[in-house]
């Protein structure tokens, strides 16, 4: 299983518990109380996941599972255990052990067992072979964006390929610095502006006119192979919603792309 594999498998493991959390833990015949206290997280972030308030995080998926898989099912519980079924029919991680608990922290860490002949460089060269990408503000402007290029650059110039960034963000970072003064945040600004125009010049980056931003870009995000770079939820959480064919992804601190949840 590559990097990119196991990224894929945990966030659908994270999506789908965040729906099963609560016939789970009336399965386990558990107060929104007691599973607060048995897995040591805030009775506010059990109310809010299980509301769809709050955006599920790994660090629940696993104090929440730790309980889950210890605990043991109430005989009567069979209405539950088939609205399980319901949400997330095809989720391995539903499988219960002889006792009635989950196998949930198991198959979370499952995830993360590797094939040692794949990298996260197979996704990577897919990516820069096979897809469009695209980079807004919120992603160029970003400390970890040259860590990002310089990790898919050889991969880009294998295949003639580019990022694409909208000359929209340029103008935004344009104005910001502008406004920003002579702050730290100026500075910062300036060189994620210098970075972009200098890549441009190199042929990694194509500052292009785009008709306004992504979420208007009908013809960008209709298209079956694109990828929109971006630090922003917000987008990526619309993108997800509304052009199931579009990857969304951030940079993380070592210049990694992870998939936005969707």
């Amino acid at each position: 299983m590559t990097n990119y594999e196991g990224t894929i498998k945990r966030e659908k493991l994270l999506s789908n518990f965040s729906s099963m959390i609560k016939p789970a833990r009336l399965i386990m015949n558990l107060s929104r109380q007691e599973l607060a206290e048995k897995s040591g997280l805030p009775l506010e972030i059990i109310a809010g996941v299980e509301d769809g308030i709050h955006r599920f995080h790994e660090a629940h998926y696993l104090a929440l599972a730790a309980v889950f898989d210890g605990a043991s099912s109430t005989e009567d519980s069979s209405i539950y255990r088939a609205v399980l079924r319901i949400l997330t029919p095809e989720d391995e991680s539903l499988r219960m052990n002889d006792d009635g608990g989950f196998v949930l922290v198991k198959r979370w860490f499952d995830t993360f067992r590797q094939n040692d002949n794949s990298t996260d460089d197979d996704f990577l060269s897919d990516l820069a072979g096979n897809y469009e990408i695209y980079a807004d503000t919120s992603a160029v402007e970003d400390e970890n964006f040259p860590a990002f290029v310089t990790r898919l650059e050889p991969f880009l110039r294998q295949n003639g390929a580019k990022i694409f960034v909208p000359s929209a963000a340029v103008d935004e970072l344009e104005e910001y610095i502008e406004i920003s003064g002579d702050s730290d945040e100026n500075v910062d600004l300036d060189e994620a502006l210098h970075y972009l125009k200098t890549k441009n010049e190199e042929g990694v980056i194509s500052i292009r006119e785009c008709p306004g931003d992504f979420d208007d870009t009908e013809e960008i995000l209709q298209h079956e192979r694109t990828a929109v770079i971006t630090q922003d939820s917000d987008l990526a959480e619309s993108l997800a919603s509304k052009y199931p064919k579009v990857i969304a992804a951030h940079i993380n601190d070592t210049g990694d792309l992870i998939l936005w949840r969707r």
